[in-house]
């Protein structure tokens, strides 16, 4: 078969458009949700409208009116409280950072492809609960507390083997000084007096890590326990 030179070129230009085209979609952000809003809120810097589509990279800030919810289809949601900035992406590992404020992760569903970062811990649903309800609150210094309101919470250290399980009604404070992790938790004020809750502690590095949990336990009043390989 012989291809003429006008063929040729034409058959040239149309592989070019096509490979622009397929580069463009890959460097288009990825949808990720849907963010319905009240009150004084803004996305990269810009009023938000009622309701908007999320993209991975975008950045919400809430001023002291504002509050908005961003829903995953099927899946869950994060309330997103007055004097909040949280940060989307389309990592692996989560789907929101909340850099400054309070947000509530709740699920609709078992085993949800939902997480949180917080400083240096994802923050993810029990994936056994059918339902579940985390409160997660930070502070610019990447410390912040935890709690658990329904169904069961799982905090894991983005670096490191820490990690640690919430129950309903319990919480834990999270800090972050030089790579140096410790959770602290507290016990729900209802559990039963004959009951102890064993908590999952680990990847406390040395000493320093010990007296900074001790140390946490002791501000906090005494009412909770961090159970570690070498404290059991």
């Amino acid at each position: 078969m012989v291809m003429r030179g006008g063929s040729f070129a034409l058959l040239f230009a149309f592989g070019i458009t096509a490979g622009a085209s397929t580069m463009r979609q890959q460097s288009q952000p990825k949808a990720l949700g849907s963010l319905s809003v009240a009150g004084g809120v803004t996305i990269n810097g810009s009023p938000a409208q009622p309701t908007q589509t999320i993209f991975a990279g975008d950045t919400v800030v809430t001023t002291n009116t504002g509050t908005a919810t961003f829903t995953v289809g099927g899946q869950g949601s994060f309330k997103i409280a007055p004097l909040s900035q949280v940060s989307f992406s389309n990592v692996p590992r989560y789907v929101i950072e909340l850099k400054q404020g309070t947000v509530v992760m709740d699920t609709f569903t078992q085993s949800p492809d939902l997480a949180l970062r917080v400083g240096d811990y994802i923050v993810m649903a029990d994936p056994t609960a059918a339902r579940t309800s985390i409160i997660i609150k930070a502070e610019s210094s990447g410390s912040g507390v935890i709690t658990c309101a329904s169904g069961g919470a799982h905090i894991v250290a983005i670096q490191g083997d820490t990690s640690l399980s919430l129950q309903p009604g319990q919480s834990t404070s999270i800090s972050s000084q030089e790579q140096t992790v410790a959770a602290t938790a507290t016990p729900a004020p209802n559990s039963s007096s004959g009951k102890k809750h064993k908590w999952l502690l680990f990847g406390l590095a040395g000493g320093g890590a010990a007296a900074a949990a001790g140390a946490a336990i002791a501000a906090s009043g005494g009412g909770g326990h961090a159970v570690s390989p070498s404290h059991p």
